[in-house]
């Protein structure tokens, strides 16, 4: 769980939980396209400094970047605690952890419990850090992760996080805990196909991000990705889809009203 259950594809909306425009976009493709499996990524940093328990949802500025308790309070972010109520039923997350303030493994176990309370099955871990996502791992084996990387190339992913600024390489099939592989898509389509086939033969879960157009979407599907990260129109994609790839008994458009 959870990609087994995403049927022919996921389709990962970016950023969906970073603000609140992000998110009514992504609602409003849940409700007109509910026939195909919609997940509502996020950047969860934390401060768990002072006496603060916060999980609030953010893309730094400048990677190493988080915000003061005062900060948060007066930007009012989504916050991981209002995923319930905001989250359409049925829709899946990944959350990527980006960085924080305070004791960290105390942030990613209140995130853990409180993700596994309102949407067990529905969501997995992502991020850059490899020594993240092998924390979330050994405390909770069952738990799916996959690690966010710039390239894949000769059978190695490139590891650069804020905990690790320089860049070094690792072999897919020297990380056991991490089941999948989020690839930015980087140059072109043929080092991207090459990666794709190093991270099927590592046995790990194929994810692709940065799908901007298209023929990148097309051949994410070609290269069995289990997801992609969508940037752009995404009625133009169901549309794309049902025209080109002959799924239209999967899309199914409801002329929701806007807002």
């Amino acid at each position: 769980m959870p990609f087994a259950r995403f049927g022919t594809y996921g389709y990962i909306h970016h950023r969906a939980l970073n603000d609140r425009a992000a998110l009514a976009t992504a609602c409003r493709a849940v409700a007109a396209f509910p026939g195909v499996t919609h997940i509502f990524e996020g950047d969860v940093c934390w401060n768990f400094a002072d006496g603060r328990s916060d999980l609030y949802f953010r893309h730094p500025r400048y990677v190493f970047d988080s915000l003061s308790g005062r900060a948060i309070d007066a930007a009012g972010p989504i916050r991981v605690e209002d995923l319930a109520a905001l989250v359409p039923a049925g829709a899946f997350l990944v959350i990527e952890l980006k960085v924080g303030r305070g004791d960290w493994r105390r942030a990613i176990g209140r995130l853990l419990h409180l993700l596994e309370s309102d949407f067990a099955g529905r969501f997995w871990i992502d991020g850059f850090s490899l020594a993240l996502m092998c924390h979330v791992k050994t405390v909770r084996p069952d738990l799916k992760v996959t690690l966010h990387t710039e390239h894949v190339s000769g059978g190695k992913a490139m590891v650069l996080a804020p905990d690790r600024p320089f860049p070094r390489w690792v072999a897919l099939g020297e990380i056991p805990q991490i089941d999948g592989i989020a690839v930015r898509w980087w140059r072109g389509a043929d080092g991207m196909a090459r990666a794709a086939q190093d991270v099927h033969r590592a046995g790990k879960t194929l994810l692709i991000s940065r799908l901007h157009d298209l023929e990148q979407y097309r051949l994410s599907r070609q290269w069995r990705a289990a997801a992609g990260y969508i940037h752009g129109d995404f009625a133009e994609l169901m549309r794309f889809e049902a025209a080109t790839l002959g799924h239209a008994g999967n899309v199914v458009e409801n002329r929701a009203p806007a807002g």
